[in-house]
């Protein structure tokens, strides 16, 4: 391949390995976001002073819970000033499902993108057949930040490569793996708290403070059961474009490591032998760490 288009291939799928991650971190804070307002209406300690009769009857206690209480209302609408508006928080089941499934699917186009480049590039530079495949390697690893390439998660503290075997820490790993699933896992939150305003969590906002159910007047099913409706079908889409998300990840992290075990087996990479489970060898992998064939 022409030096000149190996470049920009090379520079193409760092800018979709990029793309990946502002979508990605933009995802997480909006499912923050969110999570956070909701919390704040229904669970937080400071609702507990809007649930309150009177104050206290010390002047300076009595400003402090004012504050307080003002600083909760104003909580309770989310600001989105690329749009211009505010949304409140009683309305995230509904409005949320849809911001964070558009969101989700943006996110997995970027992926989709970032996995068909990298996979596109690798095959269209085989190992063996140019010696460009240690700079196409690098060029794509070293620009990942979430897609590993091995099993081991030990810290470098010195040049000599280690000898001991590859220690995956399983916490981090998961836990980047639950974070794929967020904006499913926030929407169902989100859900989940709205049907416990109806039948248990009292009303701060009403009086009495009973659950809205339970609250003088007509309370409107058709419009509350059209709204969760929505927001669940929504849920249950965003869910599976996290599904979807996390199939590409880990697609693209395979192909990385196939192509790496290919370098290694055509002598384009160090290998270097070691202790490991019966029937295996493990590789010195290109960032000095070690991985199993």
């Amino acid at each position: 391949m022409d030096s000149r288009v190996l470049d920009i291939r090379i520079a193409s799928a760092q800018d979709a390995q990029n793309r990946s991650r502002k979508v990605f971190a933009i995802l997480t804070v909006v499912s923050l976001a969110f999570f956070i307002a909701s919390w704040n209406l229904h669970v937080s300690w400071y609702r507990d002073f809007a649930l309150r009769n009177v104050f206290y009857d010390n002047d300076v206690t009595k400003v402090v819970q004012e504050r307080l209480l003002q600083e909760w209302v104003d909580s309770q609408m989310i600001a989105v000033p690329l749009l211009g508006v505010h949304i409140g928080v009683g309305d995230t089941a509904i409005l949320g499902s849809i911001a964070l499934m558009v969101l989700t699917l943006w996110y997995v186009y970027a992926l989709r993108r970032e996995n068909h480049s990298i996979a596109a590039l690798l095959r269209d530079t085989p190992p063996g057949t140019s010696a460009d495949g240690l700079c196409v390697f690098y060029g794509i690893a070293s620009n990942a930040i979430f897609t590993t390439v091995t099993d081991n998660d030990r810290p470098d503290s010195t040049l000599v490569p280690p000898r001991q075997l590859p220690s995956m820490n399983r916490l981090m790993r998961y836990t980047l793996q639950l974070l794929v699933y967020l904006p499913a896992a926030v929407l169902s939150l989100l859900i989940l708290l709205d049907l416990l305003s109806i039948f248990e969590i009292p009303a701060a906002t009403r009086w009495p403070h009973f659950p809205h159910l339970w609250a003088p007047g007509p309370f409107p099913w058709l419009k509350a059961t059209l709204m969760l409706g929505v927001a669940f079908l929504f849920d249950l889409a965003t869910l599976s474009l996290c599904r979807t998300a996390h199939l590409y990840e880990r697609g693209t992290s395979l192909v990385l490591r196939e192509y790496w075990d290919s370098l290694v087996d055509l002598g384009q990479a160090p290998r270097l032998p070691m202790r490991g489970t019966p029937g295996t060898l493990a590789h010195h992998s290109w960032d000095g760490e070690h991985v199993k064939a």
